[in-house]
């Protein structure tokens, strides 16, 4: 995605340790689970008392929020794995690069 940038600067880039990205990663599925355990309220909007003439708008409201809050919680699923993801190759990359470093001190 790209970010318009009215001021013309370029920003400095943004070191992120792979431990918080995991965290963060983390940290959404817990609020993915959270919002996902929110839709059966949703469906319960439409325990209203029945003959009311607004029963056809609840059952219209409930059934799009409840499926608004299911994406929406697939979608934080989705973004906290690729986190996730990003976090681990992130430490696999410099785990790997360390031991090359150590392997090439230790042959001096």
């Amino acid at each position: 995605m790209d970010a318009e940038n009215p001021s013309g600067t370029v920003p400095e880039p943004v070191h992120v340790e792979p431990d918080e990205l995991i965290r963060l990663g983390g940290g959404l599925a817990r609020l993915a689970e959270a919002v996902a355990g929110e839709v059966p309220h949703a469906t319960s909007l439409t325990s209203g008392p029945s003959g009311w003439a607004v029963s056809g708008a609840q059952v219209g409201l409930a059934h799009e929020v409840g499926a608004y809050l299911a994406t929406f919680s697939d979608d934080l699923t989705a973004f906290g794995e690729r986190l996730c993801v990003a976090g681990l190759s992130y430490a696999d990359r410099d785990s790997g690069l360390a031991r090359k470093i150590a392997a090439a001190g230790a042959r001096r």
